[in-house]
């Protein structure tokens, strides 16, 4: 684990503030770096799912600030 800058967005993202997050399958195979791991995740890669948050910042193309998200 490691802390990475916040990105900068484009016009057609959206900056999400992680509220929670939860550990899957994918997220054990990365950890212990296995075979299929080691063969599916380009590195450097900042990797990641299984989270609930709010619209943070937005791109000019987008209107969701506060809005409530996650990922599936």
């Amino acid at each position: 684990m490691e802390e990475v800058p916040v990105p900068e967005i484009g016009p057609n993202d959206v900056l999400i503030k992680v509220r929670k997050t939860a550990i899957c399958g994918t997220d054990v195979h990365i950890y212990n770096w296995d075979q299929w791991a080691q063969k599916t995740v380009p590195v450097p890669m900042v990797t990641g799912h299984e989270f609930v948050g709010t619209v943070a910042d937005y791109g000019a193309a987008e209107r969701q600030f506060g809005q409530v998200v996650m990922d599936w």
